[in-house]
């Protein structure tokens, strides 16, 4: 049987919008096509992959794939006869026709056919004059189509550098501002730049995306477009969009879809949004995506939503509503219990265990939030910045991580020089971070005086269970987002230790031949054995993310403490309720 000629896909591809983009999809389909119908034996082996580096100064030629492929042929791995299958020959090189001609000489000299896919051109070992005339024109275009493009956008930066971007390239800008006649800049569309401005605001003090559209609608705040009303949607890529901090990012439009391509540039567009407002949102965002989900509510019912679990089976603790009062009422219970899976731990009402934790947790220092009209706390200021530069953080991390596929994608130096910055970024980020927290746990060291008068937690509390006075619900947001922001974990017994012990004898009993198992009145002992917890009734216990911890026991009166248990962050330790 004959064998069949081996056919080499060259692939090259010099800009992150054509890596994003379909245009390596296409390459690989037209050489396996090419192959199939013309009877080649397609390499799939010795891959020929030049991604992120430009055939403008020959760098895929000296260094690339496309020099191994160079190299093979030399040394007589690749034998004469074999195919090199290109999109075009501007793909091989865009180098000075001289440069170009002599690379393309080289490879049909030593018995490789160059196939251009694009327009089913061939050229073999000796081409004739029209073919290679023709490859000349087409060196020689593809040079200076390059040439051209490195000029202009070379000159139109530097034009915008010395002129200190008083000229705008493009009239395209975010929807709140509006190009100036003259193209010297941006103006600001007051009633937009207010709108956008909330809606950073309103994140930061927790409230989700669907929660922010639906009052947008409510107070009848029209949209910058032609849609029926706000979306989640629509708030999420305003969330997002780096341009309220000013930066413009360039893209382009590859198989109808917009690939960002380059750095983005800053101090391009007016900067509508404080840079630690837009770093706390998105770390609230980012908080509310991690911890829990979906829609608060008119109240923002459940501050504890995502976090709360049981500590008995480690389930999640549900929100029940039974009517109105004094018959009905809310409360919170292990989601097994409620459907009888393995769990018994009872209901607690959850007013009572609201104002429990918020009154008897001092490191909240809800006071702040409730009191903001009277001035900003040197502790929030620097929660602020806590916020804002985990948030900060957590941007440059997802950053990274899409600057490193696009590396193992391509091997471009572009790309892992990105990660190596991206990485310093990081590691200076989080020192400012640790140095910042370590300030705001010096204020947690001292108890802060407010919580020493009982009168003002529970006017506190009280001011903030109101769901009738029209702040409600901004309150509630922003407590639920600080919690997210300070625990780890959060155990809930509803039970004491006494009442779990009876009802897992209970079960006990029920095992089959325990009745008679002759040690049956012993177990039942053992197992009554006091424990601590047995003492002090129900109880929850929190770890927060700084290591500290706090295990507290309320009275019958959810602001009076029976007992707690504190310890320090040197001291944190992993919660474990069979050891209470």
């Amino acid at each position: 049987m004959m064998q069949l000629a081996r056919a080499y896909s060259y692939i090259r591809m010099s800009s992150e919008a054509q890596i994003l983009g379909d245009s390596r999809r296409r390459q690989i389909e037209l050489s396996q096509v090419y192959a199939r119908d013309h009877g080649l034996e397609l390499d799939e082996d010795f891959r020929l992959e030049d991604l992120g580096i430009s055939a403008f100064k020959g760098a895929n030629a000296s260094e690339g794939a496309l020099s191994r492929f160079l190299e093979a042929i030399k040394s007589g791995r690749i034998s004469a006869g074999s195919y090199l299958l290109v999109e075009s020959l501007d793909r091989i090189s865009r180098q000075q026709v001289s440069k170009s001609l002599a690379l393309f000489l080289d490879i049909i000299s030593n018995g490789i056919t160059i196939v251009t896919l694009a327009d089913g051109r061939i050229y073999g070992s000796t081409p004739d004059t029209m073919d290679l005339m023709y490859s000349i024109l087409i060196m020689g275009r593809a040079h200076e189509e390059s040439d051209l493009k490195s000029r202009r956008v070379a000159a139109a930066w530097e034009s915008k550098r010395t002129r200190g971007s008083s000229t705008k390239l493009t009239a395209q800008c975010p929807a709140w501002l509006v190009l100036k006649p003259d193209r010297s800049g941006f103006d600001e569309i007051e009633s937009r730049t207010e709108i956008v401005r909330r809606i950073f605001e309103e994140s930061e003090a927790g409230q989700g995306a669907f929660a922010i559209a639906r009052r947008l609608n409510q107070d009848g705040i029209p949209t910058f477009g032609n849609s029926q009303g706000w979306h989640s949607s629509s708030v999420k890529k305003i969330l997002v969009n780096r341009s309220v901090l000013g930066c413009f990012q360039p893209h382009r439009l590859i198989d109808g879809k917009r690939i960002p391509t380059g750095d983005e540039i800053a101090d391009y567009y007016p900067q509508i949004v404080a840079e630690d407002l837009f770093y706390r949102a998105r770390a609230a965002a980012i908080d509310r995506r991690v911890g829990s989900s979906g829609r608060k509510g008119e109240h923002v019912s459940n501050l504890f939503s995502g976090l709360a679990r049981c500590a008995y089976c480690k389930g999640t603790l549900h929100f029940l509503s039974k009517g109105k009062p004094p018959k009905g009422g809310t409360y919170i219970r292990c989601s097994k219990a409620i459907r009888a899976l393995d769990c018994t731990a009872s209901a607690w009402r959850y007013d009572d265990f609201e104002a429990s934790f918020l009154a008897l947790v001092t490191e909240l220092d809800l006071e702040p939030i409730v009191r903001a009209a009277a001035g900003e706390t040197f502790r929030r200021d620097l929660e602020r910045q806590v916020a804002a530069k985990s948030g900060e953080i957590a941007i440059q991390e997802e950053n990274r991580e899409r600057a490193f596929e696009l590396y193992m994608r391509s091997k471009s130096e572009y790309f892992s020089g990105k990660v190596l910055s991206l990485d310093a970024s990081i590691v200076q980020a989080k020192t400012e971070f640790d140095s910042l927290h370590q300030q705001l746990n010096q204020l947690d060291l001292s108890s802060p005086s407010f919580y020493a008068q009982r009168e003002n937690v529970q006017n506190l509390i009280r001011e903030l269970q109101d769901r009738s006075a029209p702040d409600t619900y901004r309150l509630r947001s922003s407590i639920a987002a600080k919690l997210k922001n300070l625990i780890h974990t959060l155990e809930v017994s509803p039970d004491s230790a006494a009442d779990r012990i009876e009802a897992k004898i209970l079960r006990t009993r029920e095992l089959e031949g325990f009745a008679d198992h002759p040690d049956a009145a012993e177990i039942e002992s053992i197992m009554r054995m006091p424990r601590k917890a047995e003492q002090q009734g129900r109880y929850f216990a929190v770890k927060f993310k700084n290591g500290a911890m706090r295990i507290v026991f309320p009275d019958d009166d959810p602001f009076e403490l029976r007992d707690e248990i504190v310890a320090g962050q040197s001291k944190a330790i992993d919660l474990d309720v069979e050891d209470i």
